[in-house]
């Protein structure tokens, strides 16, 4: 599972989830096949635009997915204190 905030990197890594196929019309370098005579998109067609990758998640590595997210800001907090820890511990140590 992959989660961003840049739409330009949420693509590519889609499309590479994806076998480097889009069905995205304003990406499709074939126009006549890609669009009807009145412009408008073929709702069958594709494009393999890159090589790609077949990176889906099962179904229970989705609903285990899902569950860890409703619990993000618990999971991130815990992560925070282990982190100020180990700083803590660690600090005490020499370095030679």
């Amino acid at each position: 599972m992959l989660t961003c905030k840049d739409a330009k990197l949420a693509r590519i890594v889609s499309e590479l989830r994806s076998h480097g196929i889009t069905r995205d019309a304003d990406a499709f370098e074939d126009e006549e096949l890609a669009f009807d005579e009145n412009g408008n998109p073929n709702p069958w067609y594709y494009e393999m635009q890159s090589l790609g990758f077949n990176y889906r998640l099962t179904d229970i590595a989705c609903a285990l997915g899902l569950s860890q997210l409703n619990r993000m800001d618990d999971i991130a907090s815990r992560r925070r204190e282990m982190k100020a820890l180990y700083n803590n511990l660690f600090a005490k140590v020499i370095y030679l």
